[in-house]
């Protein structure tokens, strides 16, 4: 990892020359709208045919991080596009079947691809957490053959675990095949402007008092409009369901980040507040929290400059504005910060929040329990007894036993430890604040992990593979913006 830094000690730090071309925006969302006018406006056949081909292309192309972007919306799309969950669902993604128990989703083979492309690529894994990574897989493999073995589980079970936890794959595809510093710059870059799409469906829902962008492709079966559950009723007692949150927040890790290293600061605020408003929209407590004490540590900590603190303010009401100014959008948001503010009603008998948490101990958390008192070693994995995401880190154990516990345990330290052994070396205070600001919203995924909703779990493995190589690559640009500016 130190070469692209040796190779760039003596050139003044400039993202010029790294930045995508405007094509290769066009590349990306071209391809995405290509992907929902098939999927929506075409018969059935047509979206076998589409993505053979698109498959080819994958595996002939040298624009890996152009196809590695495409995955992430496939995964995680904005507007909740193709993600119907039902074999016989009319707009889903294409499910290639081989016999029983030989299904593979578009997703999937998209990930084996990518791993045979990975396989074949002459290039080295440069990684912090290389070891990390080994031990997991190892760890996973483990667990496969105890399930097999052990617990014999039903045949459909297992093969639908095995095809989640492949999603781990992608840590292994992403730093394959994304190994310089202009593919990676491409590959982040072009996946910015989700978030501004993931901010415009929670504005069309809040001003449209409960319609999702969603629904226009599909009147006949429209999205679900969940109730706020803060005790009220009313024509704006609905919550905005946020689809792509994954890719939101990772998005908001990587733009307050790498703000500090770039010249259009604008940009990436933006970004952030985008994906902070989304999430006010969505009424997500936690979240916000998390959200919330990223930003303060930002204004207050990181620019310190009166200039940056009023930009951030004016930017926040500019992306208001639309919501406020309407009859319906100022109640529907003001209905969602409602829910939000039970957060600081928590511990009182009548608060929403408590109750949601009582409900959680006393509905959800015994069964969890029980499975970990059954098996706290290697946990049920491949099994039909899974995690619960809802109750947090408990999920994991249930998963994966607390020897998996245990390993991503060391990763979690080892991520804080590498980030401070890099501030620690750097001089320049930009270079510093970028790198604490991503121990800030890391604690921030720990946080809501261990409380509410777990994230690190083995078919997670998209944003966590994301997460880490954002990481990594922040630490890569401060080692450069350090060495060019110093102190």
């Amino acid at each position: 990892m130190d070469t692209i830094t040796s190779t760039l000690k003596s050139i003044p730090y400039t993202e010029e020359g790294v930045l995508p071309k405007p094509i290769e925006y066009v590349r990306l969302w071209g391809l995405f709208l290509a992907t929902i006018l098939v999927i929506y406006l075409l018969p059935q056949v047509f979206n076998y045919v589409f993505f053979l081909i698109l498959f080819v292309m994958f595996a002939r192309s040298d624009r890996d991080y152009l196809w590695l972007a495409y995955i992430i919306l496939l995964n995680y799309p904005p507007f909740g596009f193709f993600t119907e969950g039902s074999r016989d669902a009319a707009y889903r993604l294409p499910l290639f079947s081989f016999g029983a128990g030989l299904s593979f989703s578009t997703q999937l083979i998209f990930l084996i691809i990518g791993v045979v492309k990975a396989f074949f690529k002459k290039n080295k894994v440069e990684s912090f957490f290389i070891n990390h990574y080994r031990l997991l897989l190892l760890y996973i493999l483990l667990l496969a053959v105890i399930a097999l073995i052990a617990y014999q589980p039903p045949l459909g079970s297992f093969f639908d675990g095995v095809k989640h936890a492949f999603s781990l794959g992608f840590i292994y595809i992403i730093y394959k095949l994304i190994d310089t510093r202009e593919d990676k710059y491409k590959f982040l870059f072009i996946l910015l402007p989700s978030v501004f799409l993931i901010l415009l469906d929670a504005c069309y829902f809040l001003i449209t008092g409960g319609d999702y962008i969603y629904n226009l492709f599909n009147p006949a079966n429209p999205r679900r409009v969940l109730p706020l559950g803060i005790g009220t009723t009313g024509a704006f007692n609905i919550r905005f369901v946020l689809m792509g949150f994954h890719l939101s927040y990772l998005i908001f890790i990587f733009s307050l980040s790498f703000s500090f290293l770039s010249r259009n600061k604008s940009y990436f605020l933006l970004a952030a507040l985008s994906a902070f408003i989304a999430i006010m929209a969505a009424a997500m407590r936690s979240w916000f929290v998390i959200y919330s004490f990223a930003l303060i540590f930002f204004v207050f900590y990181g620019f310190g400059k009166m200039k940056h603190t009023i930009t951030l303010a004016v930017l926040f009401l500019l992306l208001i504005l639309p919501i406020v100014q309407t009859t319906t959008g100022s109640a529907t948001f003001s209905g969602a910060f409602q829910r939000i503010s039970t957060v600081f009603s928590l511990g009182e008998a009548s608060s929403a929040a408590t109750e949601q948490i009582e409900a959680k101990i006393t509905q959800r958390l015994p069964v969890q329990l029980e499975y970990i008192h059954e098996n706290p070693v290697t946990g049920w994995a491949f099994t039909d007894k899974r995690g619960d995401v809802d109750v947090g880190n408990i999920a994991l154990i249930v998963e994966v036993g607390f020897v998996g516990f245990f390993i991503f345990l060391w990763f979690w330290f080892s991520y804080v430890n590498i980030l401070r052994k890099h501030i620690d070396s750097f001089a320049n205070k930009d270079a510093r604040r970028a790198l604490k600001m991503l121990i800030v919203l890391f604690l921030g995924i720990l946080l809501s992990h261990f409380t509410t909703n777990a994230v690190f779990m083995i078919y997670m493995g998209i944003f966590m593979g994301t997460l880490a190589f954002i990481t990594e690559f922040i630490i890569e640009e401060a080692k450069i913006y350090d060495q060019q500016y110093g102190s």
